[in-house]
């Protein structure tokens, strides 16, 4: 006899009214887009531009176009030296620095045990069809 019991999904409440299991990099971000791709579902995510000159900024979004600026802007930009801590249900983020100068990031998400797979891919488009607006 075989036990399929159901999984968490997207909307186990309970999920993200617990603490999360902690993911961390940091790394440096040049000209090219970087995606960082999560084990599982995000419950928040903190991200921090460990430059120092406020014109040092960061481009962070949810798509490669997106951060890339394809027909909208859909990134969030931050000045060196400040964090961020966006409140978001992901399993993965773009980053791509703004400027001239390379970024030193260093990010930190809060997982909840939901596997990727069952999040849906964000994306401004597919195949035409607008699906996830605002997120490029």
């Amino acid at each position: 006899m075989s036990l399929n019991n159901p999984k968490s999904g997207t909307s186990a409440t309970s999920e993200f009214q617990m603490s999360g299991i902690p993911w961390v990099i940091s790394d440096t971000i040049s000209s090219t887009v970087v995606r960082y791709q999560f084990p599982k579902v995000s419950k928040d995510i903190t991200v921090v531009n460990n430059n120092t000159t406020a014109s040092e900024r960061l481009r962070i979004g949810f798509t490669e176009n997106g951060v890339n600026g394809v027909g909208e802007n859909y990134y969030v930009l931050l000045n060196g030296g400040s964090s961020l801590t966006l409140d978001s249900r992901v399993k993965e983020i773009y980053l791509l620095r703004a400027g001239a100068a390379d970024i030193t990031v260093s990010v930190c998400a809060n997982l909840t045990m939901i596997d990727s797979g069952m999040m849906p891919i964000l994306t401004g488009s597919l195949d035409g069809t607008a699906l996830w607006d605002g997120v490029g």
